[in-house]
């Protein structure tokens, strides 16, 4: 197959110097909203949130044209989409009171037949009216789902999640899948996509497996269509309404393409990719990359909080930064987010971080959740370490972003869709107020005002404190169990008490021994212990 090609000739930019300069010094926030059609796109008020927010410094808004970190739905209607009759993957005026997912006959609605909801359009709208400019959070794995795979599309019959956010409408049985792909199990969508593609790339025949095959010709022909007929339908309908694009899942989207569609309709877009080393800060993807992706240290499903000292070196990074841009050369070169960081670096005699200079700046910028979990989990920080450690990077003329929560994310609320969580919006307006931090600074490389509740992953201790729950409520962190083809352990399983404990404390999510959930993860599935809720 095709190597990638270098990064493309853009046409002129009518803004001079780096495309993320807007957002030196500034902050912003972003939120999850699953794409496609469903109660969350239906209800979805975009003046709500403008309201909620005008009277705020935030100066841009990480919103997803696609649904978080897949890239299976969408926020906005698109014309390829409809014609290969991908049904749900994008948001339509459907009565989501009436047609549920515990309503049989959702599946018979002919979605086909309602008008189009475009709600990033009105999200651009919105935030256009009160001075907030919109980064654009998509999947670069495309339709394909060619990181996670198909079974974890929402309309494959093992998403349950899916399934509770729009999958309802889709036929995904047996009957269903064999008549469409010739197996029992399918995602309809993926496999239309996969089908289209094929033959519109000329490969043909195909294998459907080859799609996960990275470098066959059916794996490349996805990426390149992502590109040419997904990204670059949106980057010409939004244009320059848009002021930077977020990549999830950077390594599975062929970026030159990708960077060509962008630059194609918007020369001066900011671009960042999830992809390449988190701590030290520094620019992974050479001339892709405006500003950093600015991810932290993985949270294993609750076990690395973001306020642990372990994420103290993106605070360092933009200090050492060279007036808000970091470059490919970094020193220290290693990267401090990997779990196995058996000792904590920031403490050594005559610790620095350094830039080399060169013709391809990023942007400092620092993307970190205000919760446990990217979307869900209690609010965890302390408000002064979080004032403290947003200022210091500002203050160097970098960028930060906090994830939030959002009313109705684990599918409790019916109305009220685009507000931040009340509570969120709280420690935001605290942490706004004490900006900025004037006095000595009380929080740094030792002193980290985090508590994992479940003990932070690998050798990390070192970054956040741990109370061991009594004997009974340990969980056993030997066991892991296979699910949609990945192993999963109990911070995965402990996820679930966000929403609801019995999501995920069931009898058949089991180990080869047949030790199941329950019995592996007593400290969230056992009624007496912490985690339970």
């Amino acid at each position: 197959s095709e190597a990638p090609s270098p990064a493309p000739s853009a046409a002129p930019s009518a803004t001079p110097g780096p495309r993320a300069a807007w957002m030196s010094g500034k902050h912003g926030v972003g939120y999850r909203v699953p794409g496609g059609a469903h109660y969350g796109t239906v209800n979805f008020d975009a003046a709500q949130i403008a309201a909620q927010i005008a009277d705020t410094p935030v100066s841009h808004f990480i919103f997803g044209l696609s649904s978080g970190a897949a890239g299976d739905r969408y926020l906005s209607p698109h014309p390829v989409f409809t014609e290969l009759g991908m049904k749900a993957a994008t948001p339509k005026d459907v009565d989501t009171n009436v047609w549920t997912s515990w309503n049989p006959d959702s599946v018979n609605v002919d979605l086909a037949a309602l008008d189009d909801i475009d709600v990033f359009d009105a999200f651009l709208t919105a935030m256009d009216r009160i001075g907030v400019k919109v980064i654009a959070y998509l999947s670069a794995q495309g339709p394909a789902m060619l990181n996670h795979g198909e079974g974890h599309a929402f309309d494959h019959p093992d998403s349950q999640v899916g399934f509770l956010t729009g999958g309802f409408f889709v036929d995904s049985s047996p009957e269903a899948c064999q008549s469409l792909a010739g197996v029992d199990k399918c995602s309809p969508s993926v496999r239309k996509w996969v089908r289209w593609v094929a033959q519109e790339y000329g490969i043909d025949p195909y294998n459907f497996d080859d799609a996960y095959v990275e470098g066959s010709a059916l794996n490349f022909a996805l990426k390149e269509a992502y590109a040419d007929v997904v990204i670059d339908h949106y980057a010409e309908k939004f244009g320059r309404r848009l002021a930077g694009w977020w990549f999830d899942s950077g390594r599975y989207g062929h970026r030159a393409k990708i960077l060509a569609a962008i630059r194609k309709h918007n020369p001066d877009a900011a671009v960042a990719y999830n992809q390449g080393v988190k701590i030290p800060l520094r620019n992974n993807n050479g001339p892709d990359e405006d500003f950093t992706f600015g991810h932290m240290t993985a949270h294993k499903g609750g076990l690395n909080p973001p306020d642990g000292c372990y994420n103290y070196g993106m605070v360092l990074s933009a200090e050492s930064s060279l007036d808000g841009y970091v470059y490919a050369g970094v020193t220290p070169s290693a990267d401090y987010s990997n779990e196995q960081t058996a000792s904590n670096p920031y403490v050594a005699p005559g610790f620095q971080i350094g830039y080399v200079p060169d013709a391809r700046p990023s942007l400092a910028h620092v993307y970190l959740p205000a919760q446990e979990l990217w979307n869900s989990g209690e609010l965890v920080w302390n408000d002064r370490q979080a004032a403290e450690w947003m200022h210091r990077i500002l203050r160097a003329k970098g960028a930060f972003t906090w994830a939030v929560r959002r009313m109705g994310c684990g599918g409790c609320s019916w109305e009220n869709q685009s507000l931040i969580n009340p509570p969120d919006f709280e420690f935001l307006k605290r942490v706004y107020t004490l900006l900025p931090t004037i006095e000595e600074y009380q929080f740094n490389a030792t002193n980290c005002d985090c508590l994992s509740e479940l003990g932070t992953s690998g050798n990390l201790s070192w970054g956040c404190g741990y109370e061991p729950p009594e004997d009974q409520c340990k969980n056993d962190d030997a066991w892991s169990f296979i699910f949609s083809g990945r192993s999963k352990a109990c911070g995965w399983v402990c996820k679930a008490p966000a929403s609801s404990a019995a999501s995920r404390c069931r009898t058949d999510y089991a180990n080869g021994d047949g030790k199941n959930a329950i019995e592996a993860c007593p400290y969230c599935c056992k009624t007496s212990c912490p985690g339970y809720s």
